[in-house]
């Protein structure tokens, strides 16, 4: 691995460390409506 990308890795895995402690917000979030269980089921058919 090229020094660049190695450096540019450990950059952003310590942007994550700081982001799971709590000490920096994510640049971005991802919200997933909640399944519509009974509809997946019926469209399916399991028992």
């Amino acid at each position: 691995m090229k020094n660049e990308m190695f450096d540019e890795l450990l950059a952003s895995v310590q942007e994550m460390d700081e982001i799971v402690k709590g000490k920096k917000d994510a640049s971005r979030a991802f919200e997933f409506p909640e399944p519509e269980v009974k509809l997946i089921r019926e469209k399916v058919g399991p028992s």
